[in-house]
C-alpha cells in the first residue's frame, strides 16, 4: 500500500502553531507569537532546526507560501504580506520586502508561472 506521508514529531518546545508551509524536506512553522521556525526532516526521521526568528512579528503568523525555485517565503502577518529569503541556512529568514500595498490583507494566493526560453 502506498504511504503518502510519514509522521515525525519535531517540536519539543511549547509553541502555538498558526500555520505551516513545506517544501522539499523542509517544514516552516509560523507561530501565534510571531516566530518563524524552519526544520529539515530526513527520511529516517532525523530533525534539524535550520532557521529560527524569534521576533519576526509582534502579531501571529497567519499564512505562509514558499516559492522553492526562488527560495522565497511569503508571510502574512499583521495584515501585510512580507517576503523573506530562505536560501541561506542560518540567515534566520532574511527580510527582503514588506508589500505595503497589501495593507489590510487577510488571505493571499500565489500563481507562479515558469517561462522557458527556447
Amino acid at each position: 500500500m502506498h504511504q503518502a506521508y510519514i509522521i515525525h514529531k519535531i517540536l519539543k518546545q511549547g509553541v502555538q502553531i498558526e500555520c505551516i508551509a513545506a517544501y522539499d524536506n523542509n517544514v516552516i512553522l509560523g507561530t501565534r507569537s510571531g516566530q518563524l521556525i524552519m526544520y529539515s526532516v530526513d527520511e529516517s526521521g532525523d530533525v534539524d532546526m535550520l532557521m529560527f526568528n524569534k521576533n519576526f512579528s509582534k502579531k501571529a503568523i497567519v499564512q505562509m507560501q514558499v516559492i522553492p525555485a526562488e527560495r522565497l517565503l511569503f508571510v502574512l502577518t499583521d495584515n501585510v504580506v512580507h517576503v523573506c529569503d530562505i536560501s541561506q541556512v542560518g540567515s534566520n529568514f532574511t527580510f527582503i520586502h514588506s508589500a505595503m500595498a497589501t495593507k489590510g490583507c487577510t488571505l493571499f494566493a500565489l500563481d507562479v508561472k515558469v517561462w522557458m526560453n527556447s
